[in-house]
């Protein structure tokens, strides 16, 4: 069964939609999702800005040189590779009201995506993270408060994006005016956007055990990915579904004739790491 292009096109871009949702957070602090063609497939090497503070300068002299230039980068290598397929037979093709194409592709891309979510957040754990903090959500102002915890422990707040547990999420909504977190997306895929100073507050379920929140400075995560493109030919069809950061999936279709099977799989290959000191783990406290 051959699919027409519009087929694929729809395919994908409700793929993207199901990735989205997942990639939503990561977004906020994640440094460079794209995988540009000229990279290397091995691994990507990921720019790290940790700046001093401004240099003053000297009248006179224009030296544009002063102070100190930290640039640096930091390979986040593509290690890990998760695969999700499902499979279609002739008595469920007749039997089955399912458009197997497009909703294929969207549980699919959800499957992916809680696994690229869980892996990422999973590195925001006691052996990598060296920062913490004690954190009690009991009241709008300990909510407040984390604005002076950043700052406490050396981070600045406006470049710092707040994640917390479903529960913690929910207390702080429940302290909140709707007026005060402004949009719908508190609720639909939560996320506020420029809270207590915040860059952004995100809801995550994915932390791992002992940690209920972190305070995540933009740029401190690296996570590449790369298309794994089919190495021969004889699929039905292969695409791939990428986000507007440059997230990518790769899809392919193909049959078991014996069977009597159509296949939908799809793949994704990336990387991801800390990039550098920052990040700061809320603990029950």
């Amino acid at each position: 069964m051959a699919f027409s292009d519009l087929q694929i096109k729809v395919a994908s871009e409700t793929a993207v939609m199901g990735l989205q949702k997942h990639m939503a957070s990561l977004k906020y602090f994640a440094k460079d999702l794209s995988p540009m063609s000229d990279r290397p497939f091995a691994g990507v090497q990921v720019p790290v800005y940790s700046l001093s503070a401004a240099a003053e300068f000297a009248e006179g002299t224009n030296d544009w040189c002063g102070g100190n230039n930290e640039v640096e980068g930091t390979v986040v290598t593509l290690d890990k590779h998760y695969i999700k397929s499902i499979a279609l037979n002739d008595i469920q093709a007749g039997e089955t009201d399912i458009n197997f194409l497009r909703d294929g592709s969207r549980a699919i891309a959800d499957v992916l995506g809680h696994a690229v979510n869980k892996y990422v957040f999973g590195l925001i754990n006691d052996t990598n993270v060296s920062l913490s903090a004690s954190f009690n959500g009991s009241s709008k102002a300990a909510f407040a408060n984390l604005f002076k915890i950043a700052d406490d422990n050396g981070v600045n707040p406006y470049e710092c994006v707040l994640a917390l547990n479903p529960e913690n999420y929910a207390k702080l909504l429940s302290y909140l005016d709707a007026n005060v977190y402004a949009t719908d997306s508190a609720i639909k895929y939560g996320v506020i956007e420029g809270l207590y100073g915040f860059r952004a507050v995100i809801c995550t379920s994915y932390l791992p055990a002992g940690t209920i929140g972190a305070i995540i400075p933009y740029n401190t995560v690296g996570i590449v990915s790369r298309t794994n493109r089919p190495a021969v030919d004889g699929y039905v069809s292969t695409w791939t579904a990428e986000t507007e950061d440059g997230f990518t999936l790769g899809y392919r279709v193909f049959e078991h004739l014996c069977y009597g099977k159509m296949y939908l799989g799809a793949d994704v290959l990336f990387g991801a790491k800390i990039l550098q000191d920052g990040i700061v783990r809320l603990v029950a406290g």
